[in-house]
């Protein structure tokens, strides 16, 4: 569960922990129609793969929980 933060147009998007915490990333990889916009509130479930070195979530189940703001941004 996360808040989405970035989305590539027909591929997936970013999701990351609301809390920030360290590490707290990982991409989901659609490779067709993006489902969720930036700041959506979703819970995700598929397969763990890394990709040139890339973590990501492939063949996801994506269930949107709620809309919002992304997180701010932590320096």
């Amino acid at each position: 569960t996360g808040v989405v933060v970035g989305v590539i147009a027909g591929r997936g998007f970013f999701l990351q922990d609301p809390d920030g915490a360290p590490f707290g990333g990982v991409y989901v990889f659609q490779n067709g129609a993006v489902t969720v916009g930036v700041g959506d509130s979703v819970r995700v479930f598929g397969a763990w793969e890394e990709y040139f070195g890339l973590s990501e979530i492939v063949s996801p189940q994506i269930t949107r929980l709620g809309g919002g703001s992304p997180p701010a941004p932590k320096v």
